[in-house]
């Protein structure tokens, strides 16, 4: 990476746009963990068995 590329870089993390990008992050952790709790009461209705590791995952 050149001086010039870094700098932008450092630009745009001090820029306030730079928020959107934890914002989407966290948004798409929120969504996952959602997803993964709808997934684990379809598989708690089907009786569906699961190995303990696959729980701690």
């Amino acid at each position: 990476m050149t001086m010039d590329q870094s700098k932008k870089w450092v630009e745009q993390a001090n820029e306030a746009s730079s928020q959107e990008i934890p914002k989407a992050l966290f948004e798409a952790r929120d969504a996952m963990l959602n997803i993964r709790s709808h997934m684990k009461l379809m598989g708690m209705a089907a009786r569906i068995l699961t190995l303990k590791l696959q729980n701690t995952l």
